[in-house]
């Protein structure tokens, strides 16, 4: 070789393992295991295209993207509950190609802390009637409420207690499962999970699940910042998938690789659970895009550029858990 030319090579080696900071992790199978949760997790792992719209839901351009999984608000009907109607539910599993199979709709909900955009229910009614809960003043100008959060005495009430339970009027709309977010909550100031904390949150979690499925044993169950429960003993066996967001890129770009290795290994440990993982970043530089869409082809995750605040369509990325139901 021309000596010349060695700096040259030196730069595009350089370069490619710049691009492709997931190289030191070997993609894993995704595999049915023996879990009760099979059918559910087999149908998320079948899946190749996602969209996460939580506010400012556009119908044509849903309707051009027609993804296999939706993620949506539940709230924003004008019912005695403030929950979506029964027309909204067919626009959210309206396919434009019919030769796919049933779309599958999830609803969002935050169970770390009460939000500014919705007020918080409970039944105290013998009627079961949805009233405001004393729980959570809606202020516009004050922002979220840090203060009620899923250690609140009335929380689990809330959240998964009784037929007008955030959970069970989820379920009665017919969505397919629920992706929880606002797992977050369990870390401190310096971002470090509390134990605690982390084991108070899964204990909702599971009371959430069974709450579901007791009325549909099929419904999927998704959490947020996944890398806060892995440790928890049971973990594994409640969730039908996990959803990530800001976990893989940092200000739209890849994180360095001694960040983002320990994040895909771990990822991976729920594929060879059989969970399917799925992957939501905000990325506005194409080239960075480009190489988002490599990654989740290779490691197998279900991927969708966001929005911030998951607000409009974004873009789906045709990937997947490559599993199937067969």
């Amino acid at each position: 070789m021309d000596k010349r030319l060695i700096p040259v090579v030196i730069l595009v080696i350089a370069s490619i393992s710049a691009c492709t900071p997931w190289r030191a992790v070997k993609p894993t199978d995704w595999v049915r295991s023996a879990s009760d949760r099979d059918d559910s997790r087999c149908r998320l792992a079948a899946a190749s295209t996602s969209v996460i719209s939580i506010r400012n839901f556009d119908d044509a351009e849903y309707a051009f993207q027609d993804p296999d999984v939706a993620v949506v608000d539940f709230i924003g009907g004008d019912n005695e509950c403030g929950d979506v109607s029964a027309l909204q539910m067919e626009r959210f599993r309206a396919r434009s190609d019919k030769s796919k199979p049933a779309r599958i709709v999830l609803a969002w909900l935050n169970v770390g802390r009460a939000e500014n955009l919705r007020i918080n229910w409970f039944a105290d009614t013998p009627e079961g009637k949805c009233t405001p809960s004393v729980m959570s003043k809606i202020d516009l100008e004050i922002g979220d409420d840090a203060s009620i959060d899923f250690t609140h005495p009335g929380w689990l009430v809330t959240m998964a207690e009784g037929d007008k339970s955030y959970i069970r009027r989820i379920v009665d709309l017919g969505f397919d499962g629920v992706v929880l977010g606002g797992i977050d909550a369990v870390r401190g100031e310096d971002g470090q999970v509390v134990p605690e904390k982390a084991q108070a949150m899964f204990d909702l979690v599971k009371a959430i699940s069974v709450a579901a499925r007791e009325k549909d044993p099929d419904f999927m169950v998704v959490a947020t910042d996944p890398l806060a429960l892995s440790e928890i003993e049971g973990s594994m066996d409640v969730l039908s998938g996990v959803l990530t967001t800001d976990l893989i890129m940092q200000e739209g770009y890849f994180k360095p690789e001694p960040e983002l290795t320990p994040v895909l290994e771990t990822l991976n440990t729920f594929r060879d659970a059989g969970i399917p993982v799925i992957s939501a970043e905000f990325i506005i530089d194409p080239i960075q895009q480009t190489l988002y869409q490599n990654l989740c082809a290779r490691m197998g995750y279900l991927c969708f550029i966001t929005n911030p605040d998951f607000s409009g369509p974004g873009l789906a990325v045709q990937a997947g858990n490559g599993g199937s139901c067969e």
